[in-house]
């Protein structure tokens, strides 16, 4: 048998044998690479974990775990670097540098805190290519190595775009005929009905981010008006296009995810006035790139769509997602996960609507009265600590409007709300609420809170803080802002 002089070609894949050279193997198994050359897979050794830890200065909160990466850090030993989850409650990579040396690497992710998270909360989900990383307090996260052997993250469930989508309508009636067809039988954007708008952002992949608040409904139908003065007779104008506003990315995505993000996918559903009964759902109907990735973006819904626009599948909108389930990640059955709402809030309080008819209403607006005694904290068995003096003052203003709001039963929806009375001394509100689409059956709202007392949740930021992001209006007020 000839011998073996060097394996420094490494794994050749292919299947004809008169391609392999001789310094190259078609596959190995239990081998690593050191120092460039294939040598056998070195065991696991807790002693081994221990010198580590020494030379490093970690000292673990839990159970080191090991993970064999795809690619290695840069200047490592090996194949095989050990996730270390502090008593500081800081989250580390540790790997050898060489046979005698030993390295650390801090994971520090945007967004990402770990200073309230426990270590029987800290969770590893190891694959060959990342490490996906659940606990009780942040969004699902990853880290991974590039093929350079530079650390990556991000944040696995890109969250909801903040901002709700608007149709810009016309100022003026010529700018109104502009934007119309002239001949009854044209092309036209739709037939007549109710349209309602969501988008998502995409990254290169085709990931989706949890969709946006859903637009207020558009009616789209035609007009009978006339061209000018002299026209004596009178022509039919149909809907030709329109413009969305208001759209952007999550603003607080890192630069490194921001890098990623490319597309915007726009959804619409649309309801025939001739409808009745069913609710109908998202359609995706465009895909643009997008423009300005950290400031508002636009575009016109027009007749046709350019070559490449249009999608080729009747893809319906995702759902919102709690930080459970990832696109393209494994499902982690049984995740300790906070509510997700699209702002952050202490207290959340489910309401069950009933609409008792066969059909489907949109834009159905209810009177709600809420009162404090109320509101009661199931699992606790106690009150949850809702008081009204923490959001109408002595004379029946709204104060702290940031940290109130009600979601529809998505939890991505602000829903319109108008304050119709708030009763300090007998602890109640009363409100009108509009609901976008309610199909017959039961239909769940959520008011969210934060009491006046309570620190460290932010609430709704102030470039939102407005009524078409539900910030609650007052009735009799001439203030819309």
């Amino acid at each position: 048998m000839p011998k073996i002089d060097s394996l420094d070609g490494g794994i050749c894949n292919a299947r004809n044998p008169q391609l392999i050279f001789d310094n190259q193997l078609q596959e190995a198994r239990n081998y690593e690479y050191i120092d460039g050359y294939p040598s056998i897979r070195k065991t696991i050794k807790q002693s081994d974990i221990q010198e580590g830890l020494n030379l490093t200065g970690l000292t673990p909160a839990k159970e080191v775990t090991y993970w064999m990466p795809s690619h290695m850090p840069k200047d490592s030993y090996g194949d095989i670097v050990y996730l270390v989850y502090t008593i500081e409650n800081e989250l580390y990579i540790m790997y050898q540098a060489s046979a005698t040396l030993w390295d650390k690497e801090q994971v520090i992710i945007d967004n990402i805190n770990y200073t309230n998270v426990t270590a029987n909360d800290m969770v590893f989900i190891i694959s060959p290519d990342r490490v996906l990383i659940a606990d009780n307090t942040n969004k699902i996260h990853y880290f991974t190595y590039s093929k350079y052997g530079v650390l990556q993250y991000g944040i696995s469930e890109y969250p909801s775009p903040y901002s709700k989508p608007i149709t810009e309508r016309a100022d003026s009636w010529d700018d109104l005929i502009k934007d119309f067809e002239e001949e009854v039988d044209a092309q036209n954007l739709g037939d007549m009905g109710l349209y309602q708008d969501l988008y998502c952002y995409a990254d290169e992949f085709g990931n989706l981010s949890n969709p946006s608040p859903k637009s207020d409904i558009c009616e789209m139908q035609f007009f009978k008006i006339s061209i000018d003065a002299d026209d004596k007779g009178v022509t039919k104008r149909w809907l030709d296009k329109r413009k969305i506003t208001n759209i952007e990315v999550y603003p607080d995505l890192d630069e490194e995810t921001l890098l990623r993000i490319k597309e915007f996918y726009y959804y619409r559903r649309y309801i025939k006035y001739s409808e009745e009964g069913a609710g109908q759902p998202f359609y995706l109907y465009k895909i643009v790139d997008i423009q300005t990735p950290t400031g508002k973006n636009e575009f016109l819904d027009t007749v046709t769509l350019s070559s490449g626009e249009a999608p080729s599948y009747g893809n319906i909108a995702p759902v919102a997602k709690d930080g459970v389930s990832t696109s393209q990640q494994t499902f982690l059955a049984g995740c300790k996960t906070r509510t997700e709402f699209l702002w952050d809030f202490k207290w959340h309080v489910r309401y069950s609507l009933e609409n008792t008819s066969n059909k489907t209403f949109t834009d159905r607006a209810f009177i709600i009265r809420v009162y404090e005694d109320d509101i009661v904290d199931i699992e606790n068995n106690d009150h949850h600590p809702f008081a009204v003096s923490d959001f109408i003052d002595k004379s029946g203003d709204i104060i702290n409007s940031q940290h109130l709001r009600w979601f529809d039963l998505q939890r991505r929806t602000p829903l319109e709300t108008i304050l119709l009375e708030g009763n300090v001394g007998s602890g109640y509100l009363e409100v009108m609420v509009k609901i976008p689409q309610m199909s017959p059956g039961v239909h769940n709202i959520y008011l969210t809170f934060t009491p006046e007392a309570d620190s460290g949740f932010d609430g709704v930021p102030d470039d939102y803080n407005d009524f078409i992001h539900g910030k609650w209006f007052q009735s009799g007020s001439d203030n819309w802002g």
